[in-house]
């Protein structure tokens, strides 16, 4: 009879133990966003100023984020997201679901990533790509290795650094001179190449558009200073 009650006490203690630890990692994963988004268009919008842009604005419930133009497949029923949130780096991954279909559409996504203030962020990254970076000034931009000065140029090499680890792949960094002497920077990974201003803004992608043409810029030099590979 002893034996018996003493099972049924380990037992209890068991389930209360699991229960206990169940609750204690839901407690520590991240909330969920709530993600909206407006039904597929055959089309663009119309306002070229919108087209594919990314607004990242801070409010008292934390990052709100809108995707103008975000493309999908035209089989999608919702847009899944998850994040990770690493040494001031917010980095988003957006996916329509499902993803089967041959043609493709666009929706505007918007979500709010909770808990998480102005202070804390230097960079914004939305599927690879910086779509934000804290307030820095033109005049601000000197350095003596840009590797380490340049808080966006480092958080870059941080947010490559990590997808690499699930991800292996060529990634070169080369600082270069352009137009009138200024300063600049290509990301290059092969098929494609981001090439950004000293401050980190895009001013062109090898291979499309995205506010210049990057044979435009008149790139006189590049230097390699980073490099990852497989």
């Amino acid at each position: 009879m002893k034996s018996f009650v003493f099972k049924i006490f380990s037992l209890s203690v068991a389930v209360f133990l699991a229960v206990s630890c169940s609750e204690r990692e839901r407690e520590q994963e991240p909330d969920a966003p709530n993600v909206s988004f407006t039904p597929c268009r055959q089309t663009k919008a119309s306002n070229a100023e919108l087209s594919g842009r990314v607004e990242v604005e801070f409010t008292n419930d934390g990052v709100q984020i809108t995707h103008y133009d975000f493309e999908v497949t035209c089989d999608f029923t919702t847009v899944e997201m998850t994040h990770t949130f690493v040494n001031g780096v917010l980095s988003l991954d957006q996916q329509g679901s499902p993803n089967m279909a041959d043609c493709v559409c666009y929706t505007d996504v918007s979500y709010t990533i909770a808990g998480i203030s102005q202070e804390e962020v230097n960079v914004v990254f939305v599927n690879g790509e910086q779509v934000y970076c804290y307030n820095y000034k033109a005049e601000e931009c000197k350095f003596e290795n840009p590797l380490t000065d340049l808080p966006w140029l480092k958080a870059k090499i941080d947010e490559i650094t990590l997808l690499f680890q699930s991800n292996p792949m060529q990634v070169a960094i080369y600082k270069c001179i352009y137009g009138d002497e200024q300063t600049g920077f290509l990301e290059d990974r092969g098929n494609v190449g981001f090439f950004y201003n000293c401050e980190g803004e895009t001013l062109c992608i090898l291979g499309g558009f995205a506010g210049e043409n990057c044979s435009e810029l008149n790139i006189i030099s590049q230097e390699l200073i980073w490099n990852i590979n497989n």
